[in-house]
C-alpha cells in the first residue's frame, strides 16, 4: 500500500488528495471521553496549511525553523503543513500545560529545544503563548496562535525533496534531545517503506482507518498520522492523557471506526491487561486489527502473551501484534515485516552468551531470557550488524551495533556537525556505503532483526556485560511492591574505581503510604532473584516513592539521569522509603 503516484513532497500529497476527494474525512479527534469532537477533511487540510503558510510568510522567512506546541488536535496539523507550504522547518516540540505535576520537566525541554532551533515563530495556543511570554528570555520568535490564522492562503512553495521538512527531536532518554533533520525525501521514502506493513497485513486492504493516542510530536505518533494521509485513509486520534486516564478509551476507538493499525510502546498494551475490566472487554470487537506496532521501548514476550489472552476473546489476532524498531535519526520506522498472519518470534536464549555477543538457544530457566524479534527490516533499507569497535560487519547470531543506511536517515543533526559526523559518517570495513550508528545492539536471524539493548547502558561487572533490561524485567516479577515497567538498573562506578549494579525502584502505592515493614523483604527479593537469574550481586537497592523516576515525553525512563541523580545524591533529597 503506497500513495497511488510518486510525490516529491508531502504539500503535492496533500493538493492532490483535496483535488480528488476533498470531502473524506483525514482526521477525526475525540475529547478524553472519547467523543468525536471535531473532523478534518482532506479539503480542510489544504486550506488550513495555505492560511497559515501565508501567516508565516509575513514573520519568517523559507528554510527558518518554525516550533509547534499543540495538542494532537487539527491545529498541530495546520501548523506542521502551514511550515511545509511556506517551505520552512517545522519543529513538533512536546506539549502540555507548564502547571501541574510534569510541567516543569516538560517545560524545560521545550527550553532545550527552543535554545538548539532558535525559531523565527512559534505557532501554539493561547496558554503556551502565555507560558512563553511570561519567559521571556527564550528564543521563540514570532509567538502566533494558530487557530487565529484565517483568511488568506498562498499557493505552495515548489517541491523541493531535500529540504529540510521537519527537525525532529530525539527522546532524550540516554542524552540532551538532539534534532534529527527529516527531509521531504526521508518522509516520502519512509512512509512507502512503512506502508509496506498494511500490504504485507492485508493485501486487499486500501484507505486504512489508524487509530493513535501517541503525541503528534513524537516521531511515532507522527508517522500514524501521516501513514493515513500517504494511503488516503483517515487516523482517528485522541490524547495521550485520554489514553493514560483510561486505556480502554483506544481500544473503544479501534473497535468503534475498525481501525486496521495503531502503535505504541510496549507499557500501553500492559496497562491495557491491567486496568480494563472483563465487562469492558466483552464490549470490545478488536477483528479489525491488522498491525498493532509495539515499539519505541524493549518489547516483552510476557507483554504479548498477556495481551493476547485478555484481548483474544475480544477479537484480537495474536498475528496482528507487531514487535517494530525504529528510531528518529530514520524518520521512524526500520524493521517490523513479517509473512502475513506470522505470529512475532520468540527466542529464549542464554543470558551470558549473549552479554559476550553471542546468540545461544536455552531451554527455560533462571539463567536464560527471551528475546522477542522486531520484524525484518525495511525492503528500502541496508540494516547490517557491526562490531562498534573494528567496522567489520557481523555474520547471523553474532551480536554487533546495528547500522542503518538508506532513504529514510536523516543527513545529521541540526547544529552539531561533530556529533553529526559521528553518528551518520559511517563506514564498514569493505564498504564504501554510510551508514547510521544507532547506538543500540542486536543481531539478525534468518533475516529477521533481534533488538539486545544499548550500548551506553550495557552495565559492566567483573568484566562480564549485562543488560539492564534483563536485569529489570527480573526486578519487576520479584516481588508485588514493585510497580510495573517502574524499576531502573545501571552502573555506578564507586570511590574505588569498581563499577557496582544499583536498582532504583518506585514501589506501589501500599508500600508507599507507610507499610514499612515490607521494605526489607523487597530488598531481600530483589537481592535473591538477580542473583539467582544473572550470577550479580546488586550493590545499592533504593526504593522510591512513585512518580520519581525521571523519564521522556513518551514514557521511556531516563536510565542516564537516573545514573545521574544517583551519583549526585538527588534521589536520597526525594522522599525515599529506604536508602
Amino acid at each position: 500500500m503506497t500513495a497511488d503516484e510518486p510525490y516529491e513532497d508531502l504539500t503535492r500529497l496533500i493538493q492532490h488528495r483535496a483535488e480528488s476527494i476533498p470531502d473524506r474525512v483525514v482526521f477525526r479527534f475525540l475529547d478524553r471521553a472519547g467523543t468525536e469532537n471535531d473532523v478534518m477533511t482532506y479539503a480542510r487540510l489544504a486550506t488550513r496549511s495555505s492560511e497559515v503558510a501565508a501567516a508565516l510568510t509575513e514573520v519568517a522567512e523559507p528554510g527558518d525553523r518554525v516550533m509547534i506546541v499543540h495538542d494532537n488536535g487539527p491545529e498541530f496539523f495546520a501548523a506542521l503543513f502551514g511550515c511545509l507550504w511556506a517551505g520552512m522547518t517545522g519543529v513538533p516540540a512536546p506539549y502540555r500545560s507548564m502547571a501541574g505535576r510534569g510541567g516543569g520537566r516538560q517545560f524545560e525541554r521545550l527550553a532545550t529545544i527552543l535554545r538548539s532551533a532558535e525559531p523565527a515563530a512559534t505557532l501554539t495556543d493561547a496558554s503556551v503563548a502565555a507560558d512563553l511570554t511570561e519567559a521571556g528570555h527564550l528564543p521563540f520568535g514570532r509567538c502566533l496562535q494558530t487557530s487565529a490564522l484565517t483568511g488568506g492562503t498562498v499557493p505552495p512553495v515548489a517541491a523541493d525533496p531535500e529540504r529540510v521538512a521537519i527537525l525532529q527531536y530525539t527522546s532524550g532518554s540516554t542524552s540532551a534531545p538532539k534534532g534529527a533533520m527529516i527531509s521531504n525525501r526521508n518522509f516520502v521514502h519512509n512512509l512507502g517503506e512503512s506502508s509496506r506493513l498494511l500490504g504485507r497485513a492485508d493485501p486487499g486492504h486500501r484507505e486504512p482507518t489508524i487509530a493513535s493516542w501517541l503525541p503528534l510530536f513524537h516521531d511515532m505518533g507522527l508517522a500514524m498520522g501521516l501513514l493515513a494521509l500517504y494511503n488516503a485513509g483517515s487516523c482517528v486520534l485522541m490524547s495521550p492523557m485520554a489514553f493514560l486516564m483510561r486505556p480502554v478509551a483506544w481500544l473503544e476507538a479501534i473497535s468503534r471506526y475498525g481501525a486496521v493499525m495503531t502503535a505504541a510502546p510496549n507499557f500501553a498494551y500492559d496497562l491495557c491487561t491491567e486496568r480494563v475490566t472483563p465487562d469492558q472487554r466483552a464490549d470490545l470487537d478488536l477483528s479489525s486489527m491488522r498491525v498493532a506496532l509495539n515499539g519505541a521501548e524493549p518489547v516483552r514476550a510476557t507483554t504479548l502473551r498477556r495481551f493476547n489472552d485478555a484481548f483474544g476473546p475480544s477479537g484480537f489476532l495474536p498475528s496482528a501484534m507487531t514487535p517494530c524498531y525504529g528510531l528518529a535519526e530514520a524518520t521512524v520506522f526500520v524493521s517490523g515485516l513479517r509473512e502475513r498472519l506470522r505470529q512475532p518470534i520468540v527466542l529464549r536464549v542464554d543470558r551470558k552468551a549473549l552479554s559476550e555477543g553471542a546468540v545461544r538457544m536455552a531451554a527455560a530457566g533462571p539463567t536464560t531470557g527471551e528475546i522477542v524479534g522486531c520484524g525484518a527490516p525495511a525492503e528500502d533499507l541496508d540494516v547490517r550488524i557491526v562490531d562498534p569497535d573494528t567496522g567489520i560487519q557481523q555474520g547471523e547470531d553474532a551480536v554487533g551495533e546495528i547500522w542503518v543506511s538508506g532513504g529514510s536517515v536523516s543527513s545529521g543533526y541540526w547544529g552539531l556537525p561533530e556529533e553529526s559526523a559521528e553518528t551518520f559518517g559511517n563506514v564498514t570495513v569493505g564498504s564504501g556505503a554510510r551508514y547510521l550508528r544507532t547506538g543500540d545492539l542486536g543481531f539478525l536471524r534468518d533475516g529477521m532483526l533481534f533488538v539486545s539493548g544499548r550500548i551506553k547502558d550495557i552495565i559492566v561487572v567483573d568484566g562480564r556485560n549485562h543488560y539492564p533490561q534483563d536485569i529489570e524485567l527480573t526486578v519487576s516479577r520479584c516481588h508485588p511492591a514493585v510497580a510495573a515497567h517502574r524499576c531502573v538498573a545501571f552502573g555506578h562506578v564507586d570511590a574505588d574505581d569498581v563499577e557496582r549494579l544499583v536498582v532504583v525502584i518506585e514501589i506501589a502505592g501500599g508500600v508507599a503510604r507507610g507499610a514499612n515493614a515490607d521494605v526489607s523483604e523487597i530488598v531481600k527479593a530483589v537481592r535473591r532473584e538477580v542473583s539467582a537469574g544473572h550470577d550479580l550481586a546488586v550493590s545499592d537497592v533504593l526504593l522510591v516513592k512513585p512518580g520519581r523516576l525521571p523519564k521522556t515525553t513518551s514514557g521511556k525512563i531516563r536510565r542516564a539521569r537516573c545514573r545521574e541523580l544517583f551519583s549526585t545524591g538527588a534521589f536520597t533529597e526525594a522522599p525515599t522509603i529506604h536508602e
